[in-house]
């Protein structure tokens, strides 16, 4: 089960216009060439195409694992073959009234792109074997009603030596389940990525317990609760991304004494704070630093600089910015270890006096690979301060 079949949606404004609101454009963001968009450059995550252009080219978007939700604007006519092939992470999109031609492979391999709102018109091409991709999907779960009550396809049960042997693989719920039901995949090791649909609303007791092939998760807007030990001893899960729409978690969601240290959620609650609870968070993405609890403030800031394009002049930027000036000190050993808070740092002036020699100490002192250069970023920058 590696190839992902999309769900195609009716037309459906509603949607549209929802996801609009929440997204800036940029046009800084895409190369375009009358009124095609070759290649989009930004950082990611929702992404509206700027109004103006009539065509999405080919390959324009092709390998992005960055894009979330992305909103095609009206005006668009066509998107060309392979326009968003590989777009491993992205989960929605939206197509304009407007379009009346979608090439060959338009959205081959996104795995996990679970919604599509387009006009009913429209074909959007299919690969050959869809028929049996259903006929796949069918096999690979036991479901009642709308629950995916047991997991039966590839991966390797814990309990099972010889299908220990079993390749990793990548599974995808299929659309239209709402329940993942307690144990349902618990112990299947060699699960890789695991692609939940948007409309799901509770993952049952340990759920994914075990599941240590994992090592990131998006869990999709529309999901309410998480039962205790959802994903308890996944023991390689990094990264997750949470929905603001969780309103409940159980015990022990995440075991904290394994690797979670990386977090994204648009605004942080308490029910966020609940999720995480005793997991050594690194980094933390999400728009509003201050709703963020004090304790994990730093791994906020952090999160901020180490995204690709971080703009310290946005207004969420700017909140970002006046945090690590003010504890720019003791972010030191996090700049040694994350390269990119520290030219953040470097490229917005925020080291000065005796906070630089903090730096300077900690990387003198460091045995990390490839500390040279950083040591050399920080002899140049009081240099730099030193004629000034």
């Amino acid at each position: 089960m590696i190839v992902h079949d999309v769900t195609l949606r009716g037309d459906n404004d509603e949607y549209t216009e929802q996801f609009s609101k929440e997204m800036v454009v940029n046009p800084e963001d895409f190369v375009i060439e009358n009124g095609v968009v070759k290649q989009y450059t930004g950082p990611g995550g929702d992404v509206m195409v700027p109004s103006g252009v009539t065509a999405i080219g080919e390959k324009a978007f092709q390998g992005n694992n960055s894009l979330h939700r992305v909103v095609i604007p009206e005006g668009v006519t066509r998107i060309e073959g392979n326009a968003f092939m590989d777009c491993r992470l992205m989960q929605v999109i939206c197509l304009p009234k407007s379009l009346s031609e979608a090439g060959e492979h338009a959205f081959w391999r996104c795995c996990r792109l679970s919604y599509i709102v387009h006009p009913p018109a429209v074909q959007i091409s299919r690969e050959p074997w869809e028929a049996e991709l259903r006929k796949m999907y069918s096999s690979d779960f036991e479901i009642v009603q709308s629950c995916v009550t047991k997991y039966l396809g590839p991966g390797g049960d814990a309990t099972n030596k010889y299908e220990k042997k079993n390749p990793n693989v990548d599974v995808v719920v299929p659309d239209g389940i709402r329940v993942i039901g307690r144990l349902a995949f618990n112990m299947w090791e060699n699960i890789r990525t695991l692609s939940l649909p948007i409309g799901l609303e509770y993952i049952g007791w340990r759920a994914f317990g075990n599941c240590r092939g994992i090592t990131e998760l998006v869990l999709p807007e529309g999901l309410r609760e998480l039962a205790d030990g959802a994903f308890e001893k996944c023991k390689t899960l990094k990264s997750v991304t949470l929905p603001q729409s969780l309103e409940k978690v159980g015990r022990q969601v995440f075991s904290p004494q394994y690797r979670l240290s990386e977090v994204t959620v648009r605004e942080w609650t308490p029910v966020v704070t609940e999720a995480v609870k005793g997991c050594e968070l690194e980094k933390i993405h999400t728009e509003d630093i201050s709703k963020v609890p004090v304790r994990y403030r730093t791994a906020a800031a952090v999160g901020f600089a180490c995204e690709e394009s971080p703009d310290p002049n946005s207004e969420r930027g700017k909140e970002h910015v006046a945090y690590l000036k003010r504890n720019a000190g003791k972010l030191a050993a996090r700049a040694i270890k994350y390269p990119e808070l520290l030219h953040f740092l470097l490229e917005n002036g925020l080291l000065t006096g005796n906070t630089l020699d903090i730096y300077i100490e900690e990387a003198e002192a460091s045995r990390r690979r490839g500390i040279k250069e950083l040591r050399d970023a920080l002899y140049r920058y009081r240099d730099e301060m030193n004629r000034t």
